[in-house]
């Protein structure tokens, strides 16, 4: 591991995510989100092909962070210019891979319920005398 992905996942520890071991350059990744189980993706991350930035961050708290390695020289402003286009464009290819996922969730979504059928004999609608509004059972839904 280098000296530069070695920095980059201590950052993430000290705000309290648990980066994965292997982080590959250029590739964003997804992981845990803070306090979240195994199976959870809401932390993404993203170390630079450069190695001297990234950035992370966790959908589920609404961290973002960007990150710089520790070096012997500032970035010059053509390198600070340079760096900033990246963080651009990993928010942009983040936020196109979200907004793909909430879409495809929105199909599916609409997909299952324009495939349920009306429940009419639900106890609680029965309970509550809620014969006008139309409630659709779970177990009328189609399993996906």
């Amino acid at each position: 591991m280098s000296d530069a992905t070695y920095q980059f996942k201590n950052a993430m520890i000290n705000v309290g995510l648990t980066p994965p071991e292997i982080i590959e350059p250029g590739v964003l990744f997804r992981f845990p989100g803070i306090g979240k189980c195994r199976s959870n993706t809401a932390a993404w991350g993203i170390l630079f092909f450069d190695l001297r930035g990234g950035s992370f961050g966790d959908y589920s708290s609404g961290l973002e962070s960007n990150w710089q390695a520790h070096t012997s020289k500032p970035y010059s402003e053509s390198e600070r210019r340079i760096n900033n286009q990246l963080i651009q464009a990993a928010k942009a290819e983040r936020e196109s891979k979200r907004a793909q996922l909430q879409a495809d969730a929105a199909a599916e979504a609409e997909e299952r319920f324009k495939a349920a059928s009306n429940c009419t004999s639900h106890p609680y609608l029965i309970h509550s005398a809620c014969q006008k509004t139309p409630i659709f059972s779970k177990n009328s839904l189609p399993n996906f």
